[in-house]
């Protein structure tokens, strides 16, 4: 079995590995993982649901990359387990839609990067407000005021 596009040289037990005619992984091993993948997510879908204290957005957000990681999943099994390259159409296919949910899950991480950047700008407003109005409720009873600079982090050396 010598194809024309590989080297001439390659022996047939090489050969045979680049056609797939078997499954990449045994279903054995993958069931088992997928099934725990499934769990954390459902668990973590169902403890986002429960949580009171987290915004509304965030939460639609996080449980959008859960679901598209719960739809996932089983297309991986199925394409690392069941899928071969015999069918080429249907192995073209499952890859296409593992990519494209892969893609989702990257430009759903990016969407909460983007506002959870966003909620921490707004928060720092606010802390940044309510110290100027405690400074000037205290300017107001006559007291000295040092202004403070509202800080995320704290840097060696400074003695502020």
């Amino acid at each position: 079995m010598m194809n024309s596009y590989l080297p001439a040289m390659m022996p047939d037990c090489v050969l045979s590995m680049w056609t797939f005619d078997e499954p990449a992984l045994p279903l054995w091993l993958v069931v088992p993982i997928a099934a725990a993948v499934m769990l954390m997510l459902a668990g973590h879908v169902i403890a986002l649901r429960e949580v009171e204290d987290i915004p509304e957005g965030r939460r639609r957000i996080r449980i959008a990359g859960s679901v598209v990681g719960l739809m996932l999943t089983p297309q991986v099994v199925y394409l690392f387990s069941i899928a071969t390259t015999n069918d080429p159409r249907t192995f073209a296919m499952v890859w296409m839609s593992v990519i494209c949910m892969l893609t989702a899950i990257v430009l759903i991480a990016i969407v909460d990067a983007v506002y959870t950047a966003r909620l921490t700008i707004c928060t720092q407003r606010l802390l940044a407000e309510e110290i100027r109005q405690a400074q000037a409720r205290i300017y107001a009873m006559g007291e000295p005021v040092k202004p403070v600079q509202l800080r995320l982090t704290s840097h060696e050396g400074d003695d502020d």
